[in-house]
């Protein structure tokens, strides 16, 4: 599989397919909550992709503190969903 890097709140994600407009944004929310060290509340709709929305980032921005700050402070990270059927 490919990938390729695009940049969120200015750290590198690795995505295998180019993310839609509506993902980039939830992506820059959950980053930018990420950085703050804030809990999130973030919404979308079915089919917009919030599982990649969400993975890709949140691993991205833990490798990124684990390679930048060795020994920093551990942040625990909770991600639920629910789907309606």
């Amino acid at each position: 599989m490919i990938y390729t890097d695009i940049r969120v709140s200015n750290i590198p994600v690795q995505v295998h397919i180019k993310p839609y407009n509506v993902q980039l944004v939830f992506m820059c929310n959950l980053m930018f909550a990420l950085e703050k060290g804030q809990n999130a509340l973030l919404e979308s709709p079915t089919g917009t992709g919030k599982t990649f929305a969400l993975l890709y980032p949140t691993l991205a921005w833990l490798k990124h503190q684990r390679d930048n700050y060795p020994g920093g402070p551990h942040r625990q990270i909770i991600l639920a969903t629910r789907t309606h059927s």
